[in-house]
């Protein structure tokens, strides 16, 4: 529970609420498995201190819950197709594991940073897959490393870019050796690094694909696309 159980234990546990209110707030803050662990008499009760003990006999055990995120981990839901969706969805799942993990006190370095980037392979679409197998060195292992300071908002900026545009007549290397192969997609922003960053994400340098196309950036990440179209293409 983490982070949101002393939240809630601070907000309304220690509340003058009745015991009744307090319960319907918890119940209202639980989804999923959580939210049927109060049995029914303990709801007809309004028994909000027997609620919060079920809740605690379930979820304070520390071992319990570092099995239920590498179950999670090792249950990943494969994205059957090339698609935005489904792959924000399983880097949303993953990263709420390995956070979970971490807060837990699970520490990720070497062989369990190599099983996640497996397991996440794995849940890949075909497609997918081929790319990411295609831009990784088959012998060596990423190490690229950058200390970064976060300010976490709800949003960071609008979708970029704002429209669609095509392409399919630009002299781009393979899609496997882009940061974003779906840069040309209207699509959020998950994080925006400073130019403080630069020098440690760049590799090389710099070449402008054409005098009215963006600059194309080489970078750890992969070949990156930045600047101004002149003229955008809108999908039909």
């Amino acid at each position: 529970m983490g982070a949101v159980k002393l939240i809630f234990k601070d907000i309304v546990g220690k509340s003058s609420e009745d015991s009744r209110i307090k319960l319907n707030h918890l119940e209202k803050a639980l989804s999923g498995e959580a939210a049927k662990v109060i049995d029914e008499k303990t709801i007809n009760d309004g028994n909000y201190e027997r609620a919060w003990q079920l809740l605690s006999e379930r979820y304070d055990n520390k071992r319990r819950m570092v099995d239920l995120h590498i179950s999670g981990l090792l249950n990943l839901k494969k994205v059957n197709e090339e698609s935005y969706v489904g792959l924000r969805g399983l880097v949303e799942s993953v990263e709420s594991h390995v956070e979970n993990l971490k807060y837990l006190g699970e520490k990720f370095t070497g062989l369990s940073c190599a099983m996640v980037i497996h397991l996440i392979a794995n849940a890949l679409d075909i497609e997918t897959k081929k790319l990411w197998e295609a831009s990784v060195p088959t012998n060596e292992l990423p190490d690229f490393a950058m200390d970064v300071t976060c300010f976490v908002y709800r949003e960071i900026t609008g979708r970029i870019p704002s429209v669609y545009f095509d392409t399919s007549k630009w002299n781009l290397p393979d899609k496997s050796m882009l940061a974003d192969p779906y840069f040309n997609n209207p699509s959020c922003v998950d994080i925006l690094l400073g130019m403080d960053c630069l020098s440690e994400i760049m590799v090389s340098g710099s070449v402008k694909l054409a005098k009215t196309l963006p600059m194309m950036t080489d970078t750890h990440f992969g070949w990156a696309i930045g600047g101004r179209v002149v003229e955008l293409h809108k999908a039909r």
